[in-house]
């Protein structure tokens, strides 16, 4: 029996109907030229198990006929496109493994290291579910051994393929690889029959060896996406443990897991991994019941066995340490010994019961109402006795390593673009990220910039560390994918480039989920959260200096309406932790008058703010004009000594609350007298921290004031960095920025291509030492364009595009040294510092009461930018910039702008800003 198809080309499959029972025949494939391929398959004859794929590369463009027995399905037979979409599910096929798209591989062929990638050759059997029959050539690549995909071309095969000896159980070859000085092991499963599934083996986990011991590879801590933990938990004959659990809100800063509900809301994984020390105590046995899968350890043996397998583990000091993966149909045990376990589960998962039936409803009381699905991942550990106790236990729900097919179609044949920033751990294409830190897959945006896909990358944790000052990273998006939503309140950017326009899409969307009522405490809807650490359910509150830093670093200007009944509520209300919070809401409401020309919002405030003034009062030293501050701004968990009891940063927002507070009573006429005394403390402390922090030998302004430890060995922190170089606080001269500037791009360990070092000169490490936060160098990004230092700004705006699009979300810190984010999710000043990059950086945006102007520092890439909707006082103004540089001139509605754009100006207008070098 012959059918015509028609064989389109590049990335095209023979899909063949395939069935367990029949008996094996040939299918023929003739091109327009008469060039035959025979393919042994067990073609279906009365029912479709599965569908085999033929992969058409090699086979000739245009008609192909299609030739099997007479009494065969062969007219099922269709050309599709990439085996995952084929017609039957394939609910069991692992997650984080490579198993060839369909059939089986006869032999691993070679490994060769080319630019960085490695490529494996072997020998795919495409249409048997054995490691016989029709073979075709088929070459893989990888960067690490885990995430592997197609090759477009096959490479040369240059080292040869030496044997190992680390693998025990369902393994067919197995081989080292040498990568610089890490050796690596990668084995090949046997072929077979397995549950549902089109294809037949797959690839182990890669692991490592190193001293002679087997253990996962580092690029497996990549996949981890939650952490469950236990210390010390004695086992009284069986602890038990299932990966399926909500979160629920509890009291404020606590989180309370729950029992599941079996609802997409569930925390879940199909692929997991664990990690046990156990005190083995006088156990006879211990038995590990992983997820269907019966492991034993033999305390006279020293061994542990699973089926007929079996591997000497020796206990030592009492304390057993095995390394466990699960993935769907697969199972890794890393023993700590020179041995790894493989185990095919070809039964496919455990199953459980799913039976509806109704007393009251009796039509659906039949058999036809029961079914099977796979179970949740589970741990059982039992002992013989109750003298074992579990030392650690570690439990890690792990993302697959592909997108979700849906999502893998949406950037297939999708071009990176062109290559925007390049360092050693990440590269920014217009339309992707790849980061060498968290590794595949790349993070995309696409639609424009309103569409991100990218895996969750940090670890979800449900308990506080053990830290003294409380640490815990939660996730507020668990999905790979983020859409921009139809509408915003604050003004868009459009740019040339996906990267950019999704990174600034995405920062906005954070602010204004922080004032979405589904994640506030009682009484605090519509308010800002300082983050969305507890998700839906139970907000992180409204903090008074998070308020204030969000309002007056992006929200007063582009999106008023929301910060302005945060402003007003923190300014009697709000949780206060921190030395500097009562300088804040001053600062923040007079920024807002001078943005919105809302005197209203002043009158609202001022008795809060007056308060707060006289608070600031009995913390002030007449002798040195200063507030006594011991924390720099923001910083709430550590006494910085080396700063002689006066934090620069923190004396800076106290002179510029009095004169916020002078500024108010004088527009709001009250206070008149107390206006002028607020007006000249204000010059004092200026004038005293011009000349007590500023040291000419070291270019920078230090931490500590003359006489302190930091003003002596030139110590300087980034919050205080911030406050001096911003042009808007007019402490810094514009001498004194360029040197600053210079000083903290050539300080050791101050720089990396993630951000800047809060405390350089610290070598602790906890969420503020060797910690990067966006928002403290916003005003260093605006120094910068004062300068026209575009060049810095491009390598901070690029450093946070990164950040941001691979979480879809700014996490609290981004450590300095691994560039890795961690604790809260979602911190609006963050995004608003990123944001800031942008409008006050290269747009070079600034404003008071009289108008606005502009310094412009505009990278390459920014060129064609246009920032549309900006709502100053009356008016909403948009800017496209033209060219880059930072040599500008100005329209406004195509006349020449000389000067500032009035604040009395009203209604819609053009702003064009012409930059060159």
């Amino acid at each position: 029996m012959k059918i015509t198809l028609m064989n389109e080309g590049i990335d095209k499959w023979l899909r063949l109907p395939y069935e367990y029972g029949a008996e094996e025949v040939v299918v023929t494939i003739t091109d327009m030229r008469g060039e035959k391929v025979e393919i042994p398959i067990k073609l279906s004859k009365s029912r479709i198990d599965l569908w085999m794929s033929y992969p058409l590369n090699e086979i000739t463009k245009g008609r192909i006929c299609v030739e099997g027995p007479e009494n065969s399905w062969i007219k099922a037979a269709y050309i599709g496109m990439e085996p995952a979409s084929q017609k039957r599910r394939e609910l069991s096929r692992p997650k984080i493994h490579y198993m060839p798209p369909t059939g089986g591989i006869s032999r691993l062929q070679g490994l060769c290291q080319f630019h960085g990638e490695w490529f494996l050759n072997y020998q795919a059997v495409p249409c048997s579910l054995s490691n016989q029959g029709g073979i075709v050539g088929q070459t893989i690549q990888s960067k690490d051994f885990l995430h592997w995909e197609a090759s477009v071309e096959k490479k040369h095969v240059e080292l040869e393929m030496i044997d190992a000896k680390c693998w025990v159980g369902d393994v067919e070859e197995q081989y080292i690889a040498k990568d610089d000085e890490i050796v690596y092991t990668l084995a090949k499963s046997t072929c077979g029959k397995i549950e549902s599934l089109a294809a037949a083996c797959i690839l182990s986990l890669p692991g490592m060896i190193d001293g002679g011991i087997v253990s996962p590879a580092p690029t497996m801590f990549n996949l981890r996406i939650w952490e469950r933990v236990w210390h010390n938990e004695p086992i009284r004959g069986e602890f038990h443990f299932l990966m399926r659990f909500r979160q629920g809100p509890d009291v404020w800063p606590e989180i309370k897991l729950l029992e599941p509900e079996h609802t997409i809301d569930d925390i879940k994984t199909d692929a997991c991994e664990i990690e046990i020390e156990l005190f083995i105590g006088q156990e006879k046995f211990v038995e590990f019941d992983y997820c269907g899968v019966l492991w034993r350890w033999d305390a006279l043996e020293q061994k542990l066995a699973c089926g007929n397998y079996s591997v000497r583990v020796p206990v030592v000091d009492g304390r057993l340490h095995l390394h466990f993966y699960r993935d769907m149909v697969v199972q890794e045990v890393f023993t700590g010994t020179d041995k790894a376990f493989l185990v095919i589960q070809e039964d496919g998962p455990k199953k459980d019961d799913y039976k509806i039936q109704s007393e009251l409803v009796e039509n659906i009381n039949n058999v036809s109402f029961y079914l099977q699905y796979n179970a949740d991942p589970y741990i059982t550990i039992r002992t013989s006795g109750n003298s074992a106790s579990l030392i650690s236990l570690k439990v890690w729900g792990l993302r697959p390593i592909t997108y979700q097919e849906d999502n893998r179609r949406l950037i297939k044949n999708k071009e990176k673009g062109k290559k925007l920033y390049s360092c050693e751990a990440y590269t920014v294409y217009e339309n992707c990220v790849e980061d060498r830190i968290y590794g595949d897959p790349a993070a995309w945006a696409v639609n424009g910039g309103k569409t991100v896909l990218s895996p969750i990358r940090t670890v979800e944790e449900f308990r506080w560390r053990d830290t003294p000052w409380g640490d815990m990273t939660r996730i507020a998006e668990r999905s790979e994918r983020w859409d921009k939503p139809s509408v915003s309140v604050y003004p868009g950017l459009e740019t040339k480039y996906n990267v950019l326009n999704a990174a600034f899409a995405l920062s906005t969307e954070i602010m204004e989920q922080n004032r979405d009522k589904r994640y506030a405490l009682p009484g605090q809807e519509g308010l800002m959260n300082a983050a969305l650490f507890q998700r839906e359910g139970e907000g992180f509150g409204s903090w008074v200096r998070d308020t204030c830093h969000a309002a007056f670093r992006c929200q007063n200007l582009l999106a008023p309406e929301e910060a302005r009944e945060s402003l007003i509520y923190i300014s009697e209300h709000g949780f206060n932790n921190g030395e500097d919070c009562a300088a804040m809401p001053a600062i923040a409401a007079w920024d807002y008058y001078e943005a919105t020309g809302d005197i209203q919002l002043l009158y609202e405030m001022l008795p809060g703010i007056l308060r707060y003034a006289e608070e600031a009062d009995s913390r002030y030293d007449k002798e040195k004009n200063l507030v006594h501050a011991s924390m720099c701004l923001a910083q709430d968990a550590f006494e910085e000594p080396e700063n002689g009891g006066y934090c620069l940063s923190t004396e800076i927002a106290f002179a510029l609350m009095y004169q916020a507070v002078s500024e108010i009573c004088k527009v709001t006429e009250n206070e008149n007298v107390r206006a002028i005394f607020w007006r000249e403390r204000s010059e004092k402390m200026m004038q005293s921290i011009r000349e007590k922090f500023w040291n000419e030998e070291k270019g920078c302004f230090t931490s500590g004031l003359i006489g302190s430890e930091a003003y002596e060995k030139g110590w300087w922190e980034l919050t205080g960095a911030e406050m001096a170089l911003w042009p808007r606080f007019h402490v810094a001269s514009e001498v004194q920025r360029k040197r600053f500037i210079e000083t903290i791009k050539n300080t050791p360990d101050a720089c990396s291509e993630f951000g800047i070092n809060w405390y350089p000169f610290r070598k602790e490490k906890n969420h503020f030492w060797r910690a990067c936060w966006v928002s403290w160098t916003l005003g260093i990004a605006a120094a910068a364009g004062d300068l026209g230092d575009d060049a810095f700004i491009r390598k901070l705006i690029f450093g946070q595009v990164r950040n941001v699009l691979l979480h879809k979300s700014f996490h609290e810190v981004m450590d300095y040294d691994t560039g890795r984010a961690w604790r809260w999710p979602h911190l609006p000043w963050h995004a608003a510092g990123f944001i800031g990059y942008i409008v006050n950086g290269v747009f070079g945006i600034r404003y008071d009461g009289n108008g606005i102007t502009m310094r412009p520092a505009v990278p390459p890439e920014f060129d064609g930018a246009i920032l549309c909707g900006v709502p100053y006082r009356e008016s909403r103004l948009t800017f496209e910039i033209h060219g880059s540089g930072n040599n500008c001139r100005f329209e406004l509605d195509g006349q020449p702008l000389e000067t500032l754009i009035d604040g009395k100006l009203k209604g819609l207008h053009k702003i064009d800003i012409f930059a060159s070098r």
